[in-house]
């Protein structure tokens, strides 16, 4: 890539929203041939709720909603990358309209989804195959492994999140 995409100077530009979503915060590396095997989407927002069977099991207001979906090679290790990161990524905004604070920073809350469809892969027919995917058991324990650490982080307000394997239904206001 040539250059970050700054989501303020590239407003409008559909071609870096998904650069975006899987920015460099979810990767070891920036090159996709090593793309680190944990992969998740960032979503800043002013609220945003998780209900299954219309009930909300999670709910926010200002901070992050992560998409997190785990590889059969990911483990705690890549979770802790990704959690840092998403704690200490500075996405909003300061006094002077900079985005220079974290979530950390700003005492955000963090609503975590659990996704395995971001590892769908639909480069061959119609139908997108999982295969890529951490099976539900091991990667059950690695999302209530990231849940359990974010909540230990006392910078952040409150943690929510879905529940693992259920048919959520994910509702937010972007900011």
């Amino acid at each position: 890539r040539d250059r970050d995409w700054d989501p303020v100077v590239d407003r409008g530009r559909t071609d870096q929203i998904s650069e975006f979503a899987s920015s460099p915060c979810c990767r070891h590396s920036l090159h996709e041939t090593q793309r680190c095997a944990t992969d998740c989407t960032h979503q800043r927002v002013q609220h945003a709720s998780v209900t299954v069977d219309q009930q909300t099991t999670g709910a926010i207001q200002r901070g992050i909603l992560i998409l997190l979906g785990a590889g059969h090679d990911d483990d705690d290790k890549d979770l802790q990358y990704i959690l840092d990161k998403t704690v200490n990524l500075r996405i909003f905004p300061d006094d002077e309209g900079k985005m220079n604070l974290s979530l950390k920073e700003i005492a955000g809350d963090l609503l975590i989804v659990s996704q395995f469809t971001l590892y769908g892969d639909a480069r061959k027919g119609r139908r997108p195959s999982f295969i890529a995917a951490m099976h539900p058991e091991p990667a059950e324990r690695l999302y209530q492994s990231f849940i359990t650490k974010a909540k230990e982080i006392q910078e952040l307000g409150t943690v929510a999140s879905g529940i693992f394997g259920a048919d959520m239904k994910v509702s937010l206001l972007n900011d």
